[in-house]
Parts: C-alpha cells; structure tokens; sequence
C-alpha cells in the first residue's frame, strides 16, 4: 500500500472509531457505547453521590454507575426487570423498572435521585429522611443531549 493510500486508510479507521473520550488518557475508542445498544441509561447528579449504583437487568449485573457516568446495553425486544441498587451504607432503596423493549428502539433513562432531612420546627432534631430515586424515563434525543453534556462511558458486561 502506498504511503498516502496508507494515510487514507487511517484516517477513515479514526473517523469510523469516532472521538475519543473526554478524560479517557488512552483514547480507547472501544470504550464507546456498542453500536447495537438499544438501553442507555446514564445518572448526571443523582443523590447519594458518593454511591455507585450497581444496575442489574432480569437479576443480572450489567454496571456500576458512578455519578456523571452512563452505561449502555443491548436488549432483546419483550419485557425486562432493570433494577438500581444502592451499597447499603448509602441508605438507599432499590428500585425496580418493568420495561417492555421493542424492537429498533431506543431506551433512555436517567438516574435521578434526592435525599432531605426534616427536622422538628420545635426541637431542631432530625425526624425523617426522605428519598426519593428512580429511572425516569427520558426521549431519546434529549438523552443523547444530556449524556454527551454530562457523561463519561462506563462498559457494561453481560449479554441480554
């Protein structure tokens, strides 16, 4: 192969690999979502942000979801349990979704959450700690939106 013929070919593998990410040092342009992906799910500043999420799709783990961070799969088409779990010592509840996946779709959910403290008016004390976490459901061309202005790619694992 001649030299520019060379370059040629180079420069098309780069511009099929796309851009490398932000904050990834090696530019592993296999560290991008699979181009079969039909769930992304992403979490911009969900609560309790110490906390990494560990999502599980039908009982399987598939990620670990750290704050500004998202994570995509490919589902088949039928009905599906996707589940949050928090580490215990982040006080958080499980949620679990039921989504009925259709083929040549496109699936985003943002990972939203919040916790307050409510304290006695009287006494100052705390009384109650309110959470509030879940999958909200998100268009898909506003999450493409928002991931591309929030977050970096965390590889899942599994087939599903």
């Amino acid at each position: 192969m001649s030299g520019a013929a060379a370059g040629v070919a180079l420069l098309l593998a780069a511009a099929l690999a796309g851009p490398a990410l932000a904050g990834d040092p090696a530019g592993d342009a296999a560290a991008t979502s699979a181009p079969d992906a039909n769930l992304f799910i992403y979490r911009d500043a969900a609560r309790p942000a110490a906390c990494a999420a560990q999502l599980l799709l039908d009982g399987k783990p598939f990620a670990d979801l750290p704050q500004h961070t998202y994570t995509s799969i490919a589902v088949r088409p039928g009905f599906h349990d996707l589940e949050f779990r928090w580490p215990s010592s982040c006080g958080h509840g499980d949620v679990t979704d039921q989504l009925q996946i259709e083929d040549r779709r496109l699936y985003y959910f943002a990972l939203t959450g919040d916790a307050q403290l409510t304290r006695d008016a009287l006494s100052g004390y705390t009384t109650n700690l309110h959470e509030t976490t879940t999958l909200t459901p998100v268009d898909p061309d506003e999450g493409v939106q928002a991931v591309a202005g929030c977050c970096r790619f965390v590889k899942a694992s599994g087939r599903f």
